[in-house]
């Protein structure tokens, strides 16, 4: 059964988007002292490539609507820079379908304009929290431009090669994964 197939990326079945989900959340007990592979993580069949060097890299495969990658959110960045010493720390924002490619949009808008630590928590907080929807391009610029940034920037960067060739990556990341 596959998810979905539009003109941003392959389809992706249900159960890798469930492995997905769960290499979030293992993420969250990462510091627990009894890991189990299969249980709290999973090898890959084939290493991916990186370029932590010596360092572990950890992908975060993220959803800004899901409410466990909000639920996560306030425990990946201090987990992250406890272990930076050991680790390379990497977000990688997820599309199950062409109607959340705009948010991956808005990651790496926000990431070309250099203010994703900025608003990285706030995005989570406006939609859980405040319920501000941010689906569309045009509730996305209306939040950034709210948040003082440029909106003709923001939706430059938006529509950018660089933006949608990232969007696109992050597909082919997510499947390998």
């Amino acid at each position: 059964d596959l998810v979905s197939d539009g003109e941003f990326g392959k389809t992706i079945s249900w159960s890798r988007y469930l492995w997905l989900l769960l290499a979030c959340w293992a993420i969250g007990i990462a510091f627990a002292s009894d890991i189990a592979e299969g249980f709290d993580y999973r090898t890959l069949k084939a290493p991916l490539s990186t370029s932590a060097g010596v360092k572990i890299e950890v992908i975060e495969f993220f959803w800004y609507n899901c409410p466990h990658c909000n639920a996560m959110e306030p425990l990946i960045e201090p987990w992250a820079r406890r272990n930076s010493s050991r680790i390379l720390f990497k977000r990688v924002p997820y599309a199950r379908n062409e109607e959340w490619v705009p948010q991956q949009q808005l990651y790496y808008a926000l990431q070309a304009m250099g203010e994703v630590e900025a608003l990285h928590s706030k995005i989570f907080q406006a939609i859980h929290e405040q319920k501000i929807p941010l689906k569309s391009v045009e509730q996305m610029a209306d939040f950034v431009q709210r948040q003082g940034l440029d909106r003709k920037r923001f939706l430059a960067a938006f529509k950018s090669p660089a933006v949608i060739q990232k969007t696109l990556h992050a597909a082919e990341l997510a499947e390998q994964a």
